[in-house]
């Protein structure tokens, strides 16, 4: 969705998942600027707008902007059905407050290509919904996979619901 913007209002990319960054922004960008509009993109990394350049989206984003609409948000610049894809998405619903979803993409992602970043997410969120049968799958896959040795100790603090 394009909504029509005051001239004077900035736009701040970012990744909210780069600690550094999100700081910045809630702290002084924010601050600064009050009214500012965010535009959040997941695993984007710190050089957000570079990798836009990569993913053929930049032309297109600073021209929607600078003719006075608001670009839409670009949560999810992975191909879809990619593995980064499902762990980005996961990281947007799990930003907007729903877990469940959230959950949904962390295991698909974790399914299509056991990665530490994905099982970790799903015995995180996992966890803390006291989904048992999603800790058990996750712990399944990490010992199948070569990242057993670094989330292992992720399965002892959530041992006892699994």
């Amino acid at each position: 969705m394009i909504n029509e913007r005051r001239v004077d209002t900035p736009l701040i990319v970012f990744d909210p998942l780069e600690k550094l960054d999100l700081r910045f922004v809630e702290d002084w960008a924010l601050e600064a600027y009050p009214n500012a509009i965010l535009h959040r993109s997941y695993l984007t990394g710190h050089k957000t707008i570079r990798h836009y350049g990569r993913v053929g989206i930049l032309s297109n984003f600073v021209r929607t902007f600078l003719s006075g609409a608001i670009p839409s948000e670009t949560e999810n610049v992975w191909e879809a059905g990619t593995p980064t894809h499902h762990l980005a998405s996961g990281h947007a619903y799990k930003f907007k407050g729903d877990a469940q979803n959230a959950m949904q993409q962390f295991a698909m992602g974790m399914r299509l290509a056991p990665s530490v970043a994905n099982i970790s997410q799903v015995i995180r969120l996992a966890s803390s919904l006291n989904d048992a049968e999603a800790v058990r799958e996750a712990v399944s896959i990490a010992q199948a996979s070569e990242h057993w040795a670094k989330v292992h100790h992720k399965v002892k603090a959530m041992a006892r619901i699994a």
